[in-house]
Parts: C-alpha cells; structure tokens; sequence
C-alpha cells in the first residue's frame, strides 16, 4: 500500500469522490482526522473490463494533474481505497456510483439503482 494512504489518519474528516465524464476515471480526496489532505486518482482503460481500474496515482484527483505520480504496485492501495470509501459514513449517491464501479459487487449494482429509481442523482449536482 502507498505510504501516503497509510500516514492518513483514521477517523477521516471527509472522503470525496469525483467521477470523470473522460471515459469514467475516478478521482478520491481524503482529509484525516488531523487535517491533511491526499488525493488518489484512478483512470478507467476500459469500462466494459472488470479489471479496468488497474492503475493509481497519487498526489492528485486525476492522473493527468500536476503532481499525480503513478504507483508501482496499486493493487493494495486500490483495496484500501475501496475499504475507505466502502466503510465512510457519509457516503452521497455519487460515492456510491463510484465505489460499484470500482468494486463491482451485486450490493454495490443494486445501490445505484435504488438512488437513480429515487431520483437522487438528479437531486445533487454531478462531479
């Protein structure tokens, strides 16, 4: 896992999701309990393949910002993303749309479509 997700400290003050119209990147800012900030960007090769978010960077919310490096072994700080916004309490619908994406459990799919059936991506302006 990426040294910078593990000096963060839990419990997180915030945890944002953005969902990119490039194809479906995601990007993931985290605030700890002390106040810093580190953000995660996750781009999508392909949204038809499971495996599509294969690759992370850090240091910026998307993998073409100034300061986004990209990570050498992603695969546990991936789950460990997915652990961070699967167990935030204050997950909006978006990070709900991001996190099925990035995980793509059956409990994940029907979530989003409980929000998109009660109208509540409509109800939140879009990332």
């Amino acid at each position: 896992m990426d040294a910078r997700l593990r000096a963060l400290q839990q419990p997180y003050r915030s945890v944002t999701t953005v969902y990119y119209l490039d194809g479906g990147s995601i990007g993931i800012a985290i605030v700890d309990r002390d106040g810093r900030r580190e953000a995660f960007a996750l781009p999508c090769d392909d949204l038809s393949d499971t495996n599509s978010y294969n690759k992370v960077f850090v240091g910026a919310a998307h993998a073409n910002w100034a300061g986004a490096t990209r990570i050498a072994e992603p695969e546990h700080t991936k789950r460990m993303l997915v652990c961070v916004l699967r167990d935030y309490p204050n997950r909006t619908p978006w990070d709900d749309y991001c996190l099925m994406q990035l995980r793509r459990h059956p409990v994940d799919f029907v979530r989003h479509l409980l929000h998109e059936w009660k109208g509540e991506y409509l109800a939140q302006p879009a990332p």
